[in-house]
């Protein structure tokens, strides 16, 4: 959620974020296929990259950030909407 948040990824876009796609030197991460289809570009702040390093100690994934079920496919829009909607419930609850 953190990385969606600070990159200003809609959900298609984090799924679909590939390995390749940090480029931690320039501080950059590109986005494929943004809307009308094009790519661009969102600076990575460090905070995110510190994510990113922390997820990549615990996971290593081969060719995308978030894999699905199958290693070799990215993970579905559903997932993380559901990911989404459990720290919205939780959120609430600390709140109540």
């Amino acid at each position: 959620m953190i990385i969606t948040y600070s990159l200003g990824l809609g959900v298609r876009e984090t799924a679909r974020l590939k390995m390749t796609d940090i480029d931690s030197k320039r501080m950059m991460v590109r986005i494929r296929g943004s809307k009308g289809g094009k790519d661009r570009y969102s600076i990575l702040v460090l905070y995110g990259l510190c994510t990113f390093k922390r997820i990549l100690g615990k996971i290593s994934p081969a060719e995308w950030f978030f894999e699905g079920a199958k290693k070799s496919d990215h993970i579905t829009t559903h997932a993380i909407q559901l990911v989404f909607y459990a720290a919205k419930a939780q959120q609430n609850d600390a709140y109540s």
